[in-house]
């Protein structure tokens, strides 16, 4: 039995080799997504490590982004209040002259801006091997640009539902000391309405209460699926090494009665995890959306992170771009605020967003 399983150091071959191809064959995809990728959820820890996470999956964003994580849950945990409040920066630095979008001032105020507000809201129960979450979701974006020809994307989406995920391990307890290779699948129904639209320069003039409602259109019901892979093993008594597979929102999440449809995700991750007295040290590298035909620089994510007591620090690479933020947890309550880029164009460097994220967070566990 012990000469099928392979060992540590063969596992690290493997999966470096494996990551090295995949990132070489993103080299060759062709450019053609000329919009940002609009993931479902996006979790405060996980967006300031660059958005790598899909390997490292060992906390409540396992629920969400990689459910073979929540294989490695031991303990009880109720996150009874998890609230994200995200604007871009030119909300927050040039918010009073925005002014109104129903005169043609208004529209020379945004032209050329970048403007979003979301906010999301998403407590979790988890348990050994079982997660269940909320999601409560709410974006609101306008981009105009071009004032000869003006170019203008209006969104408004409101998302709202649960999740439920289940996470194995396949080899049993007896071999989670030194390594584990876990297995997850998640289940969500999600009702949505609205979404992303470009709309003309005369529409957006005369845009009114009931065109906006026209625009939103009402709740639809859609039903999606998520199965991930988790291989952890550890090296050593300090360093683990992780690697994950995950495959969310599976064939894509359509909603009857026109709301936007939620594109499924297929990514890659790697991470190492060192563990000294009273620190923490972990890094981080996914490569994700790898079935869209993209940039694959807008596909590629690194980050680290280092905790200490009551304190978190966060560095990273989203899409080539740098990611940043902290954390003050105090058990019971945290606080993490994150600052990270955007890419909105169809390649790198186009046409970027800067944003800003405060994630509030009320917890305890047994």
């Amino acid at each position: 039995m012990s000469d099928t399983i392979p060992s540590p150091q063969q596992r690290v071959r493997t999966v470096a080799l494996g990551l090295a191809l995949l990132t070489l064959a993103s080299g060759f995809s062709s450019v053609a997504r000329a919009e940002p990728f609009r993931d479902l959820y996006r979790g405060a820890r996980a967006t300031a490590m660059g958005n790598a996470f899909v390997g490292l999956a060992d906390d409540e964003q396992a629920l969400f982004l990689n459910p073979a994580g929540l294989a490695g849950v031991t303990r009880h945990s109720i996150n009874y209040f998890a609230a994200d409040v995200e604007l871009s920066r030119d909300v927050i630095g040039d918010i009073q002259s925005l002014g109104g979008i129903s005169d043609p001032s208004g529209v020379n105020a945004i032209m050329g801006k970048k403007v979003l507000g979301r906010f999301q809201f998403s407590p979790s129960f988890l348990m050994p091997n079982v997660g269940v979450g909320l999601l409560v979701d709410q974006q609101f974006a306008i981009l105009a640009k071009n004032r000869a020809l003006p170019k203008i994307v209006l969104g408004y989406q409101a998302t709202n539902g649960i999740q439920a995920a289940y996470g194995v391990s396949l080899l049993g307890k007896s071999r989670r000391r030194k390594s584990d290779l876990r297995f997850g699948v998640g289940g969500k129904v999600l009702w949505r309405r609205g979404g992303y639209r470009q709309v003309g320069l005369t529409q957006m003039l005369n845009l009114n209460e009931d065109e906006l409602r026209a625009m939103m259109g009402s709740y639809g019901m859609g039903y999606g699926f998520d199965a991930g892979l988790q291989s952890v093993t550890e090296l050593n008594s300090r360093l683990t090494m992780s690697a994950g597979l995950v495959m969310t929102e599976i064939g894509d999440i359509k909603f009857r009665r026109g709301g936007d449809k939620q594109e499924g995700n297929f990514s890659a991750g790697l991470a190492f995890k060192y563990r000294l007295p009273q620190i923490g040290i972990a890094m981080a590298y996914d490569y994700r959306h790898i079935l869209e035909t993209a940039d694959w620089r807008k596909k590629v994510h690194f980050g680290t992170e280092l905790t200490l007591p009551m304190l978190g620090l966060y560095f990273g690479l989203n899409q080539l771009t740098l990611s940043y933020g902290v954390a003050f947890d105090a058990w019971l309550f945290k606080v993490t605020a994150v600052s990270y880029s955007e890419e909105l164009g169809s390649v790198f460097g186009q046409e970027r967003e800067r944003r800003f994220l405060l994630r509030t967070s009320l917890r305890f566990g047994l």
